[in-house]
């Protein structure tokens, strides 16, 4: 069970659902979501930056649980040839191929 291996974490849960009532929008050098401005252009790829190249130093002889395959599917489409595998380790790092 994947609750036996992750931290519990602390603080708000945190959403970022870009779908269906959603709306990122791009203007005045910023950035709004349903028209609430979140940051600057500057400050979201730099908050998307640092996420996408945040660490992932982990021991080889760290121990993994495959969390799944996903495929990536476009709506309207029924084949991909996208997939991702996931793996998370018992310190919370999440970890994958593409």
């Amino acid at each position: 069970m994947i609750s036996n291996w992750l931290p519990p974490r602390s603080g708000p849960t945190v959403y970022y659902v870009y779908g269906p009532g959603a709306y990122i929008d791009y203007r005045d050098d910023g950035v709004y979501v349903d028209g609430k401005r979140y940051a600057s252009e500057e400050e979201y790829y730099d908050e998307a930056e640092d996420l996408a190249t945040a660490s992932t130093d982990v021991d080889d002889d760290v121990e993994w649980l495959p969390l799944g395959v996903f495929a990536y599917l476009q709506k309207g489409v029924s084949e991909t040839d996208i997939y991702i595998q996931l793996a998370g380790t018992k310190d919370g790092v999440i970890g994958g191929t593409y």
